[in-house]
């Protein structure tokens, strides 16, 4: 191991690649949420991506691109 590299922590290796964000949600939306995934066939962590994108997208098209 070259001197200026950290060594490695303990426990298991980081798995994913995209960083994590954090939020806060009330405990009724996010059981409506998760109910909504299920329903979809999806995780919670992907309905909530694909919704927020979605929204997303369709706000910056209303708002013509700006």
């Amino acid at each position: 191991m070259e001197t200026n590299e950290k060594p490695r922590g303990r426990g298991r290796p980081a798995t994913g690649t995209t960083p994590k964000r954090y939020f806060r949600m009330d405990d009724d939306s996010y059981e409506e949420v998760k109910k909504a995934a299920h329903l979809s066939d999806e995780t919670v962590s992907d309905y909530i991506r694909r919704v927020i994108s979605r929204h997303a997208k369709n706000t910056i098209k209303k708002n013509n691109g700006e």
